[in-house]
């Protein structure tokens, strides 16, 4: 794949005349070519997972054409335009889209916690994740949500080519398979993350009597109910939890009980304990989760979070120190370097909803301690330096 994108750099000003007919071929016969159909997948581990024997704790990424990915992306264009200029996503939808990132995402959940909060109202959210959202989207209702949109028929029959009769071949070094796709869009796919928000984005339209809200970060579900009284405000989120496993039976998706959480914000201790059913599966409260990235608890205390983010940073350091030492290794101006583009980026992820916190001394007494080791390797001094002179 690589020497194949190496190639067509080198030979696009004599080819790419010959590349823009093709393109403009396929139009309006609405074809996208059976070739650039078939992908070449790769397995990765998830992260952090305990036990690997199961499929699920693997992603498979599709390794796809080069010319199919560079027609993937005029698509893309084309429909990012209409879908901006006709408000085809609804504005809970945070992931992949301009203007938006999972720390957006969780801004809009935290603000909405603490408005009720100085309302004195009890916030229940439902933590939801969809099982092998990409792998598992269902393609007719995918086309069918372009239908819904207004999408040009031309477009929508090209997408229908793009989805139709795919395929991939898995290799390991002494074998390979060809497996035909039912299901799906090809993750490392272009198209992918637009397709599954023109999917998704029914569920966010939803309509209630009740108070109600629903944030979405790509599989990412947040369905939050509030009331001055939690068992009312847990009852309203059970209908509306609901009414999200009716729509994914309707478009054939499931949500997996097992990453779901359930929290009461601010829940008093007298309170008494509430709970939730997805799927036949009772969802007990909570006092914690994690979210895009986020340990949240329920008061909002976010220490967790800037702990495991401070010693996530440690090591990623850790593993810098092996690169210098106090007479020796990598400049000072490439050390400072490393610093912004691991260290800063790891400690500030979230830091639009954690900020406030930084006016306790415990907090920053944290923070203080991730930078210390940065701060004594780039300044190349003796360990026993006092923080704030290094």
């Amino acid at each position: 794949m690589a020497v194949m994108v190496c190639r067509l750099n080198i030979c696009f000003p004599q080819i790419h005349f010959l590349i823009l007919d093709l393109f403009n071929a396929c139009l309006p016969f609405s074809y996208f070519p059976k070739q650039w159909r078939c992908a070449k997948v790769l397995i990765l581990k998830k992260h952090n997972k305990s036990n690997y024997s199961s499929p699920s704790s693997f992603r498979p990424i599709s390794i796809l054409n080069a010319l199919s990915k560079l027609f993937e992306k005029i698509l893309l264009s084309r429909l990012s335009s209409l879908a901006e200029k006709h408000e085809w996503f609804s504005p809970a939808q945070h992931g992949f889209r301009k203007g938006k990132s999972s720390e957006s995402a969780a801004l809009s959940l935290t603000s909405r916690i603490e408005g009720n909060r100085k309302r004195k109202l009890a916030t229940c959210c439902a933590f939801l994740d969809i099982q092998s959202a990409f792998d598992a989207a269902w393609r007719p209702a995918v086309i069918k949500g372009l239908i819904a949109k207004g999408c040009p028929l031309y477009l929508v029959k090209v997408i229908a080519s793009f989805l139709s009769d795919r395929s991939a071949i898995i290799s390991d070094k002494n074998s390979s398979i060809l497996a035909h796709l039912q299901l799906g869009c090809p993750q490392g796919s272009a198209l992918s993350p637009f397709l599954w928000n023109v999917l998704v984005d029914a569920v966010l339209n939803l309509q209630f009597e009740f108070d109600f809200a629903i944030i979405a970060y790509a599989d990412d579900l947040v369905l939050i109910s509030w009331n001055k009284s939690a068992a009312v405000a847990t009852a309203n989120l059970q209908l509306l939890c609901d009414e999200v496993v009716l729509w994914g039976h309707e478009v054939k998706l499931t949500l997996n009980t097992s990453k779901t959480a359930f929290i009461i914000f601010f829940a008093k201790a007298k309170d008494p304990q509430q709970s939730i059913t997805i799927n036949n599966t009772v969802i007990p409260q909570s006092k914690s989760c994690v979210y895009l990235g986020l340990a949240i608890d329920f008061k909002l205390n976010w220490r967790t979070h800037i702990e495991n983010k401070c010693l996530a940073a440690k090591r990623l350091w850790f593993l810098v120190q092996r690169c210098a030492r106090l007479s020796w290794g990598l400049s000072r101006d490439k050390l400072q370097l490393l610093y912004k583009a691991i260290i800063v980026p790891t400690i500030l992820y979230g830091c639009v909803v954690w900020a406030k916190t930084t006016v306790k001394a415990s907090i920053v007494k944290l923070l203080h301690s991730a930078q210390r080791p940065c701060a004594i390797l780039t300044a190349r001094v003796f360990k026993t330096t006092a923080t704030a002179t290094a």
